[in-house]
């Protein structure tokens, strides 16, 4: 991942946090339990709770990896439409033709019988892959 969402930057230090808050609520259970102040009962009690919580914590942390890897592939394979428009028109029917023609020019095209075709408005996500020197691998 080259350029993360801020926003999961912060979800993502937060979470990395909280494990460590977890191992330091174990370390207090058994130091509790030494200085015998929990019962082996209440011990046991709590450490399956914290180890619980931490194995959800982990499940989180792989299904928010997860969707990221998904959001990425889908920017890619879009990515990799708008460059290559071209190959996929050629290779369309009417319908997927008529499809790319709407999602490149929105506006539609303009035509003069005096001018012919004119220059037409490019889709502002067409507009931003010809200007950046991202390539899809």
């Amino acid at each position: 991942m080259k350029n993360q969402d801020p926003v999961l930057e912060v979800l993502n230090k937060l979470a990395s946090k909280t494990p460590d808050a977890l191992h330091q609520k174990k370390s207090r259970v058994i130091d509790l339990f030494i200085e015998n102040k929990l019962t082996d009962e209440m011990k046991d009690q709590k450490l399956r709770e914290i180890q619980n919580d931490i194995g959800d914590l982990e499940l989180q942390r792989i299904d928010a990896g997860s969707e990221v890897a998904n959001k990425e592939q889908t920017i890619d394979s879009a990515v990799m439409f708008l460059t290559n428009a071209d190959q996929f028109w050629n290779l369309g029917d009417l319908q997927v033709r008529k499809g790319i023609q709407d999602l490149i020019f929105p506006d539609g095209l303009y035509f003069s019988c005096s001018e012919g075709f004119g220059t037409a408005t490019l889709s502002q996500s067409h507009q931003l892959i010809k200007k950046s020197p991202r390539t899809v691998t």
